[in-house]
């Protein structure tokens, strides 16, 4: 029997224990639960991750070290034989997985990190063997592929092959390839340029375009998914400082640089001289057509042209108006729904919030579709011609619609080939239009799958490069009826689709609108498996040698002053209101007043920081008090003036910029952009802070 003092010794234990387990657990969850974060990876995938010297080097390992160094993480980078490393994320002894392509069987496993490279396969052949070209050359084809990887199940997917040769690595692959052991290897194009380069495979070469893109990241184990924001928080850091660029050059740069082969050449050149034969015999045709109509109609088509051009004003006219009026109390909603949602609220509450938010927002999206609409259709639309990155805009609009792909379940991945160009010049804003409302459209439409985006560049005569792209996805299609009036004003595919996904079937005739003011064209075409693939082209032009970026432009001096505060100038209390209250929420004083004549008065009477001017007011407009302060200024300090109207076009941007304001934001006020113009230019403006 045992004794009282017994049974007290064994709660005791039952107690300690479990304490000791809940402290494991909890220890487990935390981001530092050790001092040490283990990430490990196969040793043998250059240029990747592998061993060199008895260390571990490559891309993956430079990467995953700068960010631990920019979050303050202490890493181990651990390298073995793959599958040991996938043992330890099982029990433990591993808490990340240094790089890992995505799939959706692996991300039934593993959480992944934001992805930080785009994976390309591509088809490997020597260089003697005749008729594989691309991916539609591969079924029946001895098809050489890495066990337990990526393609083994991709190419049984696609019925190329019921028994693909498997090797155990990549060196293993193309091995069996030059030997004549299979007829082709599909891998990352990177790794097998670099292995082949090693061993010395000269006659091994890539052919086509890749067969499957997708992304490739961190990956997580169950347990370790708080370590996402600190990968994910340093890469974006990396991004923003351009070191993450540097290390994709050192490894990456001359791989990335070698050109396409002839069979690309030829290929990107069919595409091309076909569809221009076909622009020059419709030109003819057209031409010819015209000349026979051209005596008797001239007469009616003057008067045709004169009352069109009469009614094109009157509607801008009108537009301009109606979008003056809409967008000011669309401001009030926006603006008082972010400041609301920032407040102490119960979750029923957010929930109506967010609805508010997202309502307003999708009506701001309908009137911003219908006036950049009406200004092309009025031929108001002008191309602004300034250098840009072309490759920062497809990043910026990949980053735009992946979170909301991601909360769908979608994958977007994206192919630009070595080709494309980052420095341009052209029109960024009609670039980024055109492909993130085709990107947009993909993601609305595709219910489980993938959205894929593909881009390429031909050069043409004076210094113009022809991009060629198309987004590709695997949602409903478009019926055959449908698709003659695709890229019609105003047009949905049926009055079902308006319910179920919304819009104002707009978004595809702005397209083809500006990638016609762009020399392009755009087409559509099923797909045999199902979805729908949007083609566009574009002509932009040339940079001459690559530059530096431009450094950010200083921040006004105001003087030396810390504390002035922001004048705002806005005739409608609500909108007085809006900005008011951002205005504290950042920390900025505020004074305001109703019209320009006002302004003009507050300024000869004191100091600002900044100034939010409104263009549209009583007594004295925006433009007007902007050139009345301009003048007092003198050549003394300029105090920045930054309009926020609800006029929305091009030409009043202009005018805004000609009278000399600084900055230019459209209502409704956009939260985030209105306080990084004030980062950018108010100086002294918060309480014994200097901005910058």
């Amino acid at each position: 029997m045992t004794s009282p003092w017994g049974v007290v010794a064994l709660c005791l234990c039952l107690v300690a224990g479990s304490a000791s387990a809940q402290s494991a657990d909890e220890a487990r969850r935390s981001p530092l639960a050790r001092d040490t974060i283990v990430v490990g990876g196969g040793d043998s995938y250059e240029p990747f991750h592998f061993i060199a010297d008895g260390e571990p080097t490559g891309f993956d390992v430079d990467l995953v070290r700068a960010i631990a160094r920019v979050v303050g993480l202490d890493i181990e980078v651990r390298l073995a034989y793959w599958r040991e490393i996938r043992d330890g994320l099982e029990d433990g002894s591993v808490d990340v997985h240094i790089g890992l392509t995505y799939s959706s069987d692996r991300a039934e496993f593993y959480r992944f990190c934001s992805p930080y490279l785009n994976q390309q396969y591509k088809i490997f052949v020597r260089r003697d063997h005749a008729g594989i070209d691309s991916e539609e050359d591969l079924r029946g084809r001895r098809i050489i592929v890495q066990q337990d990887g990526v393609m083994e199940e991709y190419v049984r997917e696609q019925g190329y092959t019921d028994e693909p040769v498997t090797a155990m690595s990549a060196a293993e692959s193309l091995r069996k390839l030059n030997e004549g052991e299979g007829d082709c290897c599909l891998m990352t194009e990177f790794r097998g340029l670099t292995v082949a380069r090693d061993l010395g495979f000269d006659e091994v070469t890539r052919v086509g375009a890749p067969v499957y893109q997708t992304t490739y990241g961190f990956a997580l184990p169950p347990g370790r998914e708080n370590l996402a924001p600190y990968f994910n928080q340093g890469l974006a850091i990396l991004k923003r400082s351009g070191e993450y660029d540097e290390i994709y050059e050192k490894w990456f740069g001359v791989l990335a640089a070698q050109g396409p082969t002839a069979g690309d050449i030829v290929r990107y050149t069919g595409w091309i001289v076909v569809p221009l034969l076909v622009v020059l015999l419709m030109a003819a045709l057209w031409s010819w057509s015209m000349r026979r109509q051209v005596v008797r109609q001239t007469a009616q088509l003057r008067q045709a042209r004169d009352q069109a051009e009469a009614a094109s004003e009157a509607k801008s006219r009108f537009l301009a108006a109606m979008s003056h009026e809409l967008r000011t109390p669309l401001n009030g909603v926006l603006g008082m729904s972010e400041v609301l949602g920032t407040s102490s609220l119960d979750l029923e509450q957010r929930e109506q919030i967010t609805t508010i938010r997202r309502s307003a927002s999708a009506l701001s999206d309908i009137i911003n579709d219908i006036l950049e609409f009406s200004h092309i259709e009025a031929g108001q639309r002008e191309l602004d011609r300034v250098e840009f990155s072309l490759r920062g805009v497809v990043a910026d609009v990949l980053d735009t619609v992946s979170p909301v792909a991601w909360d769908k379940g979608l994958t977007v991945t994206s192919g630009l080939t070595p080709s494309l160009p980052d420095r341009v010049q052209g029109d960024p804003a009609a670039v980024r239009q055109v492909i993130l409302n085709l990107m947009n459209n993909g993601v609305k439409f595709t219910t489980e799958g993938t959205v894929s985006l593909s881009m390429s560049c031909t050069t043409l005569e004076d210094d113009r490069l022809r991009i060629s792209g198309s987004v590709v996805d695997t949602g409903v299609g478009v019926p055959l009826e449908a698709r003659d009036s695709l890229f019609d004003a105003f047009t949905q595919v049926d009055s079902s689709s308006t319910r179920e996904y919304g819009g104002t079937g707009l978004g595809l005739a702005i397209c083809n609108n500006l990638v016609a003011l762009m020399d392009g064209s755009m087409g559509y075409s099923a797909r045999p498996t199902g979805g729908s693939e949007f083609s566009f082209s574009l002509v932009l032009e040339a940079v001459e040698s690559p530059v530096a970026e431009d450094a950010p432009e200083p921040a006004a001096s105001g003087g030396g002053r810390t504390s002035e505060p922001i004048l705002v100038v806005e005739d409608c209390p609500t909108n007085q209101r809006v900005v008011c209250m951002l205005l504290k929420k950042w920390g900025y004083r505020s004074e305001v007043v109703e019209n320009g004549l006002e302004a003009v008065n507050a300024f000869k009477n004191g100091s600002f920081g900044a100034i939010i001017m409104d263009c549209q007011m009583p007594v004295m407009d925006g433009l007007e008090a902007t050139e009345a302060i301009r003048e007092l200024e003198g050549s003394s300090a300029r105090v920045p003036i930054i309009a926020l109207t609800a006029g929305a076009c091009m030409s009043t941007r202009d005018r805004c910029l000609a009278v000399g304001m600084d900055d230019y934001l459209t209502k409704p006020v956009n939260a985030g952009k209105l306080e990084a113009v004030l980062q950018r230019w108010a100086v002294g403006s918060r309480r014994g802070e200097l901005v910058r």
